[in-house]
């Protein structure tokens, strides 16, 4: 029975269909939540499909990945090719743990935005990553296009973390709100205006 049972999930985790709609609503739910609090040019660090620049409508998305989309493509998410003060606001949706050198990554977004400009990052905690990753990673196009998980990515941050790096970027003030039945954090910060 308990053989059954692991044969049946192993096929209902090799159909990628199954999981497209999950997903989806939890990619639109991460894009309505962000998207409510940016204002002004933005700058979408690591925009997969550029979905909130698109929805937006006014910045740039940036990614090191070619996603076949209009972003521009950099060599290096945390050396951003962009003037100092160009944005008013600066996100990180689900991508700062695969950003090798994040804090610098984070660096770049206070040097990039200008006086009082919000950052908006949105992370899962290890344990969910880890879980979620297991669960579906492997059957993700993504992880396939970007060769899956390399040196210096981490399976998500704790909000100890993400506190600790926000900060010593030097942003304040510093709040979270939990989103998708608390699984999720929007982290907001801004730098300080002039």
């Amino acid at each position: 029975m308990a053989k059954r049972q692991a044969s049946e999930f192993n096929t209902l985790q090799g159909d990628v269909t199954v999981f497209k709609p999950i997903v989806a609503y939890l990619e639109w739910r991460r894009i309505e939540m962000v998207k409510r609090h940016v204002s002004g040019y933005l700058l979408d660090v690591g925009c997969g499909l550029n979905r909130l620049v698109r929805e937006y409508g006014h910045g740039v998305g940036i990614d090191v990945h070619n996603w076949h989309t209009p972003a521009q493509l950099v060599g290096d998410g945390a050396a951003l090719p962009f003037r100092d003060s160009s944005f008013d606001t600066v996100s990180f949706l689900a991508c700062l743990n695969h950003i090798p050198h994040r804090e610098q990554a984070l660096c770049e977004a206070w040097r990039v935005l200008r006086p009082g400009g919000l950052l908006l990052v949105t992370m899962i905690g290890p344990t969910i990553s880890l879980a979620w990753h297991n669960l579906l990673g492997v059957h993700r196009s993504d992880q396939h296009q970007r060769g899956g998980v390399e040196d210096g990515e981490v399976w998500g941050l704790k909000v100890s973390e993400m506190v600790g790096l926000v900060q010593e970027a030097g942003f304040q003030p510093f709040r979270r709100k939990t989103f998708i039945f608390g699984i999720n954090n929007l982290y907001l910060a801004r730098k300080a205006p002039e």
